[in-house]
């Protein structure tokens, strides 16, 4: 017998709006994660049982297998085609591809991982900067802006009115040729000019990087070189915490927090 859906639905609160939000900005989030974005705001909230209302009212779903418990992979939530319409009506998201959402049903185990650290990293920084703006790739691609270098950074990220940074997040299952072929596609961007309508100057490049001997390989491809300003950080130290976590190419082996780069100057 099929379940009977209510007549009246109480409509959603702040806290379940935004995690719908969340799930559109970042794709895959998990309880955990969520539990780590309200710790300060509302360190009381029952995230499960906002996760579970949300489902039940169709506008999330949940990626879980049997051997999720014995690998200690957590359920990872995103948002389903009504929870996207949903957000339209409260809170208007120009241009939201709907078709986009469809796949996150079948997307690889990585790419959830993937959008996980995006969101631990975002937690990270916000934590030591609370004037921090963290625009997604999801935030990129949809919005009307057409000067963003083609494919998207991982992320864009403001510091106050005059800091900008470039997020670019090399994985652990990628290629070392990933990450040149990343930084020529930056050199090509930057040549090209067209930043320069933002009135700014060009944002800085982070490279988050998984494993100490490519972050080494990266400082010595990068070294000397004059057109891009970057620097590299393990993904490992921005997770555990520590703030002083971003190396120069040209200076390896001193260390700064984000707000202590190179600053931009802002027009």
């Amino acid at each position: 017998m099929n379940k009977t859906e209510p007549k009246y639905r109480r409509p959603l609160n702040t806290e379940q709006i935004q995690i719908l939000e969340l799930l559109y900005k970042f794709r895959f989030v998990s309880a955990t994660l969520l539990k780590m974005y309200y710790a300060k705001s509302n360190p009381g909230m029952n995230v499960f049982r906002r996760l579970e209302t949300l489902e039940q009212q169709g506008l999330i779903m949940k990626r879980y297998f049997d051997n999720y418990r014995l690998l200690h992979k957590p359920v990872a939530y995103h948002l389903t085609p009504q929870g996207v319409r949903r957000l339209q009506v409260g809170k208007p998201i120009l241009n939201a591809r709907v078709n986009v959402i469809y796949k996150d049903k079948t997307v690889s185990e990585q790419f959830i991982q993937d959008c996980f650290d995006v969101f631990n990293i975002f937690l990270e920084l916000r934590s030591h900067n609370d004037d921090l703006k963290f625009f997604s790739k999801t935030d990129l691609r949809h919005a009307d802006y057409e000067y963003f270098p083609q494919p998207l950074p991982d992320a864009y990220v403001r510091l106050g009115n005059d800091k900008q940074y470039f997020l670019h997040v090399h994985y652990g299952h990628q290629p070392f040729f990933v990450l040149t072929r990343a930084i020529k596609k930056y050199t090509d961007y930057f040549e090209n000019g067209v930043w320069d309508d933002t009135g700014t100057e060009f944002p800085i490049i982070l490279f988050v990087i998984d494993n100490a001997n490519i972050q080494k390989r990266l400082h010595k491809f990068m070294s000397g070189m004059e057109d891009l300003e970057g620097y590299t950080a393990l993904k490992s130290n921005i997770l555990n915490g520590y703030e002083k976590v971003w190396h120069s190419p040209d200076d390896p082996d001193k260390t700064y927090s984000l707000k202590e780069l190179k600053k931009p100057d802002a027009i």
